[in-house]
């Protein structure tokens, strides 16, 4: 964000300098394609710096500041999402699409997929905690087959990590709790089901949930607390069931996962990992809202001073445009060298924001990259980028257009 703030304040404080640069090159194209117009606009364009840049400024601060911020919490999202997620051992992910797939288990479908080296079948539920109003707890069942044997484990894997006690200390009623939760062995925890019944079970393990799965994750300190299926009735809120699978070759993930979309199509979504990372951080950014607010916002703030400098811009030149007009020049010629003025000068704080905004794109990869990250990741917003500027360039040459208009017939009348 600093690297943000020191590139519009450079910028900022070289516009004076850079419009004048930036219209004059911009410039070079209407004169070269409208012939006296043209040309007319880029010397006004460049002899005008001060109304050039009180109109390529509003532009230019605009895109930099919206699309840089933009780029910046964009980027924010996408490193923490990566950090959490790229310890994922799972090759396949199959996540249930609505509460009523869990009633379908595809777990002998699963089996019998030669490929297939590892899978658990996890169902989850939000549960109320007595005593906490508002907030919530996450059950996970893991069948008791899998957790048969299961032990203290060290490494990562798509199964819990027993830290303290083990998988045969869980029983009706008995629950292992994340480890950097706030409870500890020996602890009795009365959860409320979907009707407000209570149930109460006692503490009986600490565990490390399989990393990379936010599903399986404890969030916002709230608890988490694994059971076998069978051990704690699951009458909580929002079923999910999330299947983990590991492929005796990374090469068969792809064919693993074509298999499992065929047949389960309809209940649950199945993903190779890069697939169940990347959908995880286009969720995350399409939840930004504040993004939008803060695009549609800026724009117009952006298209009132722009409009007013605009005015302002032609009225100081109703004078000399009524001078070329004595000497022969047709109106339609000045209006028109009006509007290509003026878009020659919003072009040109475009420009300048596009300098800026690659230059914040630049250290935003930079980070990435020194903090183990692809720089492929790096969020480019174009399309912002380009929308923003196609409503600035319009409302530009609509404002110019009507200013003229209106000077011509103050002269006439």
């Amino acid at each position: 964000m600093l690297e943000v703030i020191l590139v519009i304040t450079t910028v900022y404080l070289a516009a004076p300098i850079l419009v004048v640069l930036t219209v004059s090159i911009i410039g070079l194209i209407p004169a070269k394609a409208a012939g006296g117009p043209g040309l007319l606009a880029r010397q006004r364009a460049r002899k005008e710096s001060a109304g050039s840049t009180a109109i390529a400024l509003p532009a230019m601060m605009i895109l930099t500041i919206v699309i840089s911020l933009v780029a910046a919490a964009q980027a924010g999202s996408i490193g923490g999402a990566v950090l959490s997620l790229y310890p994922l051992k799972a090759d396949v992910i199959a996540t249930s699409l609505d509460s009523d797939a869990k009633n379908r288990n595809p777990s002998d479908l699963i089996e019998g997929i030669p490929e297939v080296r590892d899978f658990v079948t996890y169902q989850t539920q939000q549960w109320a905690m007595e005593g906490s109003p508002g907030q919530t707890a996450t059950v996970v069942w893991e069948p008791a087959e899998q957790l048969q044997g299961q032990k203290v484990q060290n490494s990562s894997s798509i199964h819990f990590s027993f830290i303290q006690g083990n998988s045969s200390d869980l029983g009706s009623d008995r629950v292992a709790v994340n480890q950097d939760s706030s409870y500890s062995i020996g602890d009795t925890v009365r959860l409320l089901d979907r009707h407000d019944q209570p149930h109460e079970a006692r503490v009986v393990a600490l565990v490390r949930s399989p990393e990379g799965i936010p599903e399986l994750s404890a969030g916002n300190n709230y608890p988490l607390f694994l059971t076998a299926e069978g051990d704690l009735p699951q009458l909580g809120e929002d079923a999910r069931t999330i299947i983990p699978i590991s492929a005796a070759n990374p090469t068969d993930a792809q064919g693993i996962t074509s298999r499992l979309k065929s047949e389960l199509q309809g209940d649950f979504a199945v993903q190779t990992r890069q697939e169940y990372i990347d959908d995880f951080i286009q969720r995350g950014l399409s939840g930004q809202t504040a993004m939008t607010v803060m695009i549609v916002g800026g724009t117009v703030l952006a298209l009132i001073f722009m409009m007013q400098s605009i005015a302002i811009s032609a009225w100081e030149r109703k004078r000399q445009n009524q001078r070329l007009n004595q000497i022969g020049v047709v109106w339609r010629s000045i209006v028109w060298s009006g509007v290509m003025e003026t878009l020659t000068d919003v072009a040109g704080g475009a420009v300048m924001a596009l300098l800026a905004i690659a230059i914040v794109e630049g250290c935003i990869a930079l980070s990435f990259v020194q903090a183990g990250m692809s720089m492929a990741l790096t969020p480019v917003p174009v399309g912002r980028f380009l929308l923003v500027t196609v409503v600035l360039l319009l409302v530009a040459v609509f404002t110019s257009w009507v200013c003229s208009l209106q000077s011509r017939k103050t002269e006439e009348g």
